[in-house]
C-alpha cells in the first residue's frame, strides 16, 4: 500500500528496486 508517499520516498523505492534487480 506504499505507492507515492513523496518524491524522495518514490525515488528511494525505485532505486531500491533497481539495486535488487541488479543484484
Amino acid at each position: 500500500m506504499s505507492r507515492v508517499i513523496n518524491n524522495r520516498g518514490y525515488v528511494s523505492d525505485l532505486n531500491k528496486r533497481k539495486v535488487l534487480g541488479i543484484i
